[in-house]
């Protein structure tokens, strides 16, 4: 997968770099944009060329092969190719120094040399700030201000700043008011007069018994483990946690005229609460469209409030062309 990468005005007045022919110097910028997060990527010659030169004839494995002999003016090459457990990869070296990733662009799941893997999360998503925050009970974790009631004001910090190799894992995050936020920026808590939270803030490369980095399916995977000890993951499964959830809430108890006229009166709607009954009972209490009613009182929101006012059984038939389907059957 290409992702935009910097291409610096330094690379054109290179002196190594001129060394090398046209075709390898543009090969060469080609990778940036093949590698990953943390420069790193998988050593195929064929399909490197099918990505960097599509429409050329080019020797990929000698444009690899050239870039991977030291430099005239220094021991060390441009790429650095190895193997791990029979898997090639590369790496581009002084990757940090020339490349600003975008934040949110997954961790790299290629082994180093050494074969270790990176281990850090993907970027926050929305799902886990939620969890941030309800973990921190919606409080800012540096002046204690309440934020349960002013939700424009929540912010999800970094307690290590990603500038200074801060982690995306959930003991390097902490729910922040936008005062505190903005004032702390990329800088710790201590160098701007606020107290880091205690036990929290970690690095990439420090690893967690709450996190753990894995491969499936060609996907990087997150996995969390909640303050109730149940597992979650980074990829929908949450999403998929909430539904299960739904499923297995209370089953829909149909109303009484009694509490639909109540409803109907504290909301200032006229609707006929003894023919709402009968209208849905009929169905088994499933709407025009074969759906089960889960929530009466939307009904009557969306659909009763605008089309029952005083209507009988014999209007709503003269009516049909005009009401909606949920209303007519």
């Amino acid at each position: 997968m290409a992702r935009i990468r910097y291409l610096k005005p330094e690379f054109f007045k290179d002196d190594d770099l001129a060394c090398l022919p046209f075709e390898v110097r543009l090969f060469y910028a080609g990778l940036w944009g093949v590698a990953d997060k943390a420069g790193r990527l998988e050593d195929r010659a064929a399909r490197l060329k099918a990505e960097i030169f599509p429409y050329d004839a080019v020797d990929a494995e000698k444009c690899l092969r050239m870039l991977a002999q030291p430099k005239k003016g220094s021991r060390k090459p441009f790429i650095d190719r190895y193997e791990v457990n029979g898997e090639r990869y590369i790496q581009i070296l002084a990757w940090e120094k020339h490349q600003k990733p975008h934040h949110c662009e997954l961790p790299s799941i290629i082994p180093t040399r050494q074969g270790l893997v990176e281990d850090n999360a993907p970027y926050p998503s929305d799902g886990v700030r939620k969890i941030i925050y309800a973990r921190d009970k919606y409080t800012c974790l540096y002046c204690g201000a309440k934020l349960a009631a002013e939700p424009h004001k929540i912010c999800l910090d970094h307690i290590i700043p990603m500038a200074k190799n801060g982690s995306n894992f959930s003991s390097n995050l902490a729910t922040a008011c936008k005062k505190c936020n903005a004032k702390k920026a990329d800088k710790l808590a201590e160098e701007v007069g606020l107290i880091t939270p205690k036990g929290l803030g970690s690095t990439v490369g420090q690893r967690e018994v709450d996190h753990v980095s894995d491969r499936v399916d060609g996907r990087s995977t997150t996995l969390t483990i909640m303050g109730n000890g149940e597992l979650i993951t980074g990829n929908g499964e949450l999403k998929e946690k909430k539904k299960q959830e739904k499923k297995r809430a209370s089953p829909f108890v149909p109303p009484t005229v009694a509490e639909v006229e109540e409803y109907c009166k504290d909301k200032g709607y006229t609707v006929n609460a003894k023919q709402f009954i009968e209208y849905y009972e009929v169905a088994h209490w499933h709407d025009a469209k074969g759906n089960p009613v889960k929530n009466w009182k939307q009904k009557i929101i969306s659909v009763w409030s605008k089309y029952a006012n005083g209507r009988t059984t014999e209007n709503r038939r003269n009516t049909e062309n005009s009401a909606p389907a949920d209303f007519i059957r």
